[in-house]
């Protein structure tokens, strides 16, 4: 085994005092650094698995196919229900269907006559008035930003030739349970019965 100088590591001759390198004295043994370990053999590369043929099917069954991933055709079949989902909405709200909010009957009570009248705004955007059991279709409704508007029948009893079009403001009050009509006359609160 070699010795080395524990201050510079420069080889050192066994038994001197002195390091002829850098002079430092030897106080006690100078350092021994073992000879290095042969290196351990590199183990061969790993066999590639060897491809086993399968067994030959049985005369008169039919093959099947390898499965495909059916991804594509449930990721295209979800984009086209969202697609109709939206234009069914879009065709709804913005091209004649109803508006949710006021679909449903509604009750008036006249201040003056304490008698009550009622109103059926259906989903279709008729409306009809309600008297016992009877309905009576008097006219359509639709909403136009803040307005909700009525084309009344002139056929009806309910409106003058002056009324058959007209458009009020409205607004909902009590969580969307009363519906207030807002004209430059009057103002009307109709209850959802």
């Amino acid at each position: 085994m070699s010795k080395y100088c524990p201050k510079c590591g420069a080889e050192v001759t066994e038994g001197v005092k002195f390091c002829g390198s850098c002079g430092a004295k030897f106080e006690g043994e100078p350092w021994t650094i073992p000879e290095p370990m042969p290196a351990a053999p590199i183990p061969p590369p790993p066999q590639q698995p060897q491809y086993v043929q399968p067994p030959p099917q049985p005369q008169g069954y039919a093959t099947m196919p390898p499965k495909k991933s059916n991804a594509k055709l449930i990721g295209a079949l979800i984009a086209v229900i969202v697609a109709v989902i939206i234009i069914a909405v879009v065709v709804f709200l913005f091209l004649g269907g109803a508006d949710s909010r006021f679909v449903g009957t509604w009750e008036y009570e006249d201040p003056d006559t304490g008698m009550t009248f009622s109103y059926k705004f259906n989903g279709d955007g008729s409306l009809d008035v309600i008297s016992g059991s009877d309905s009576l279709e008097i006219g359509k409704w639709s909403v136009s930003g803040d307005e909700l508007c009525f084309e009344l029948s002139q056929d009806n009893l309910w409106a003058s030739s002056e009324q058959t079009n007209q458009c009020v403001k409205y607004s909902f009050s009590d969580g969307g349970t009363k519906l207030t009509l807002t004209s430059d006359i009057s103002s009307t609160t109709l209850t959802k019965k």
